[in-house]
């Protein structure tokens, strides 16, 4: 199934869809709108390699009201390794350079969280969550 439906489905079954703004197309191309009070790039970041997620925080951080906040998650990977191309074909990021990354287009870390972002292959994998303002 599409992106959409199932995201729209999730935010009915717990109440929250009219809170939400669901915008279709690639996320390149896609109009994000503006005055956000917040914006999540979850599960997303590990496809699109540095430079396209540099745009993405960019154009979500653009997204954002004054005080708006923006959470997203990457996979862990190596300190000092900005960005590496995983065995499953995913890209692992230094939290480090992700802190960089997002610092660059105007966001400020407020709250930076390891954890099991998901099992694969029978194993956790490793990750990061953070919460910009």
């Amino acid at each position: 199934p599409g992106v959409l439906p199932v995201t729209r489905r999730v935010a009915e079954r717990h109440g929250v869809a009219g809170r939400f703004t669901f915008v279709a197309g690639d996320l390149a191309d896609a109009d994000f709108g503006a005055g956000h009070r917040v914006a999540t790039l979850g599960h997303i970041l590990h496809s699109e390699g540095i430079e396209r997620s540099k745009a993405l925080l960019k154009k979500a951080f653009a997204a954002l009201a004054p005080g708006g906040w923006c959470a997203f998650s990457v996979e862990e990977g190596a300190p000092g390794e900005a960005y590496a191309l995983s065995e499953v074909m995913r890209y692992r990021h230094d939290p480090e350079a992700a802190i960089r990354a997002a610092a660059e287009v105007g966001l400020e870390l407020r709250l930076m969280r390891r954890a099991t972002l998901r099992r694969e292959r029978g194993k956790d994998v490793a990750g990061v969550l953070f919460l910009f303002r």
